[in-house]
């Protein structure tokens, strides 16, 4: 995976200390922090089996990193099934260069939706 370095970041905030907490957060990186509500995706690992053969890129266009560290699948997997990895324990170039992590994401750039939350998922990002 040929990696880019991380140029802006969107931050969820589920409540309004949660808003404020991470809206004083100092880095070097811009960000953005969006009030977020949990949506119907908390219903998409039960969902019924999909036929999306549509390209998805996750792990290049929106990268997601739950707040424990965990380098998670995306922002659907909001149960964190799929963690690839955690930044308290390693650096997120190492993670994203694991040889599963690469799997996972060429297959996705592919259309290919091997997971079980992918085959179940119709977004296209």
């Amino acid at each position: 995976m040929n990696l880019k370095p991380v140029s802006y970041g969107f931050l969820s905030a589920y409540s309004k200390y949660e808003f404020d907490r991470l809206s004083k957060y100092v880095t070097s990186i811009p960000y953005k922090v969006f009030h977020a509500s949990l949506d119907d995706r908390q219903n998409l690992y039960e969902g019924p089996l999909l036929n999306t053969k549509a390209p998805c890129y996750p792990f290049v266009t929106d990268l997601s990193i739950a707040c424990t560290g965990e380098v998670t699948l995306c922002c659907l997997d909001w149960d964190r099934r799929f963690v690839f990895g955690n930044l308290n324990n390693g650096k997120l170039h190492d993670i994203l260069e694991k040889e599963d992590v690469r799997l996972v994401a060429n297959k996705l750039m592919h259309g290919q939706r091997t997971l079980d939350i992918c085959r179940r998922c119709n977004w296209v990002r």
